[in-house]
């Protein structure tokens, strides 16, 4: 107290000395009305008390706080609230008396002990000051209220719906709160499974996997008013739309198949599976609810795959429906081919009226034989399987054996005459392959020589060679050789020769000539290559329309005859020099060849 009155004398002596001060003495207090002056009184008066304050506060001893600078207080209870001293110097009271008053005691009243009661509703200010320094006080505000009765939450009507515009943009949820002038007008929202689903603190919902969540409104009234704190629930259900259709771009199905269409359902999680299948042309092909797919016809269609939640996912797959290959046969068993040699392999295809009958020909070792559109041809000595598959998806196939052997000839029987004589061509496969040589007859004898057989007749008969390889004993090779007697013409006309008999003209002259009856058509002449002939038609002389020949290579050419019976002139005398009816072959008439016919 002794220094509240020290500051105050100050103040009063300040004040005298600033009115005795040459500034105060221009002050004129007539210029001035009794309330101008009363004003400027209180002003003195307002900043004497405000100087006064600081001053205490700078030398204040201690320091007053309430820690929460406001409170609710709800009708029917009261809260008691001290202020936190701090002791700033020596000398201060252990204990601080305080002294009560409210802003609004209509508002919020307070006891001489601190007790807040509210007497109405809006908003007071309780003050505490020290009982013994007025200028030590402390405040907080208390908002006399009504509290939350209850609560009430909506929300979405139906499912939030992922994969959707829905997902984007969330749904907020709503809410209100009773009585509607409450003090506490906002909640704090929670949800129950944050997996399925999170809620903001605006109260909107975002979906994260199909599933149901409870999503919770609290109010935020606080707990140390000591109610039961209002809330209130709404289930919301999250859903996934199906996002895409995976499916087949076509089908190729045969008529009279039915067969499941393999759709997948984007996500894995969709919330409805279902798929509505429709066909665009059901003559063509059906599909059932299940997506089993009934091709009836040939011909080609669409199946619509629509997802059945309504949200647009589709898929759009093409059926080609044909009659495919049954069964595939290559009736021989095995191809037997020399190195360049090509075969035709039979196949037969069922049904005969397949859409596509297209195969593939593979080789199992393509250094032997390879095949293409249906032709074999050999290319080395060996064994492999040619197999033709269907290229219409039925994948059906069959093999045939193609072997190539060691060594190869071209035919397997020959006839000729006694003092003809023959040369059996081979062809070895395996370069260098030995070849043995078995001649079981006495009519003539078999010489290997190279690359032929040469055959020396010795009587009329027929006889078998063998030939073959030690190391390929399948590869083994019969040959029927058969030596008949010859006709021999030693006059100058002879009857028509009988058809395929061979008929040797030796020890021709310059000027002899035989005479040949039978209707010819055509006559091949054979020589060792040194002798030339005349050929003609019968009654002709030397001289009249007689055609020259020169046998090249040991082969004369033939000349087609104009008339029934044939001439030959022998120009130069060989004994050993004969000419031969090699064949018989039908030829049209007018063509030059190296072949006869006799009729």
């Amino acid at each position: 107290m002794k220094s509240r009155k020290f500051f105050r004398l100050a103040v009063v002596l300040l004040l005298a000395v600033m009115m005795t001060s040459n500034a105060c003495a221009e002050f004129d207090a007539g210029q001035y009305s009794y309330d101008e002056l009363a004003e400027i009184r209180q002003q003195v008066e307002a900043r004497m008390a405000e100087l006064e304050r600081e001053y205490a506060l700078a030398n204040a001893d201690r320091e007053i706080v309430f820690e929460q600078p406001e409170q609710v207080l709800f009708p029917g209870r009261t809260i008691s609230v001290m202020p936190v001293v701090t002791i700033l110097k020596d000398g201060a009271p252990a204990k601080t008396q305080f002294i009560w008053s409210s802003s609004a005691p209509e508002i919020a009243s307070v006891s001489r002990n601190g007790t807040v009661t509210p007497t109405g509703r809006g908003d007071a200010v309780i003050t505490a000051a020290a009982a013994d320094n007025e200028y030590l006080t402390a405040s907080y505000i208390v908002h006399a209220a009504l509290p939350v009765e209850k609560i009430t939450v909506w929300g979405p009507e139906e499912a939030l719906v992922l994969g959707t515009r829905d997902e984007d943009a969330g749904f907020r949820m709503g809410f209100s709160v009773e009585p509607e002038d409450a003090y506490y007008q906002q909640v704090t929202w929670t949800v129950s499974n944050e997996s399925i689903a999170t809620v903001d603190e605006d109260g909107v919902v975002t979906g994260i996997a199909p599933g149901k969540v409870t999503v919770t409104a609290v109010s935020t009234e606080p707990q140390t008013t000591g109610r039961r704190i209002a809330q209130a629930s709404y289930d919301v259900t999250i859903r996934q739309a199906v996002t895409g259709l995976e499916a087949p771009q076509v089908m190729n199905l045969n008529a009279g198949e039915r067969t499941a269409m393999a759709v997948t359902v984007l996500p894995e999680n969709a919330s409805d599976r279902t798929i509505v299948y429709t066909s665009s042309d059901p003559e063509i092909a059906t599909v059932e609810k299940n997506g089993n797919v009934h091709a009836l016809a040939c011909g080609e269609c669409d199946i619509l795959c629509e997802a059945a939640d309504g949200y647009g996912a589709s898929a759009s797959v093409h059926v080609r429906v044909t009659k495919q290959v049954a069964k595939v046969t290559i009736p021989e068993k095995q191809i037997t081919l020399p190195i360049g040699g090509t075969a035709d392999v039979e196949v037969l295809i069922e049904p005969e009226d397949a859409t596509d009958k297209g195969l593939i020909w593979t080789s199992t070792n393509v250094f032997v034989a390879r095949a293409a559109g249906g032709k074999v041809e050999a290319v080395g000595q060996g064994d492999c399987v040619i197999t033709c598959t269907t290229t219409d998806g039925s994948n059906i196939s069959a093999s045939v054996k193609v072997h190539v052997p060691v060594f190869s000839i071209e035919e397997t029987a020959y006839t000729v005459t006694e003092k003809q004589g023959l040369t059996i061509p081979i062809k070895r496969n395996l370069r260098g392959c030995e070849i043995e040589v078995l001649n079981d007859s006495p009519c003539f004898a078999a010489i290997l020589d190279g690359e032929t057989i040469r055959i020396d007749p010795i009587t009329a008969g027929t006889g078998t060679i063998t030939l073959s390889n030690p190391d390929a004993p399948e590869d083994t090779v019969q040959i029927q050789i058969t030596i008949e007697n010859s006709a021999v013409f030693n006059q100058t006309s002879y009857p028509a020769i009988p058809y395929m008999e061979l008929v040797r003209v030796p020890d021709l002259y310059e000027g002899a000539q035989v005479s040949i009856y039978g209707k010819v058509l055509h006559i091949t002449w054979e020589s060792d290559g040194t002798n030339s002939f005349m050929v003609g038609t019968a009654g002709e002389k030397y001289t009249d329309q007689v055609i020259r020949v020169q046998c090249e290579a040991g082969m004369m050419p033939g000349q087609l005859a104009s008339g029934d019976t044939v001439t030959v002139y022998g120009l130069f005398h060989l004994d050993h020099a004969y000419s031969e009816v090699l064949q018989a072959e039908t030829m049209v008439p007018g063509l030059n060849a190296e072949k006869i016919v006799i009729e």
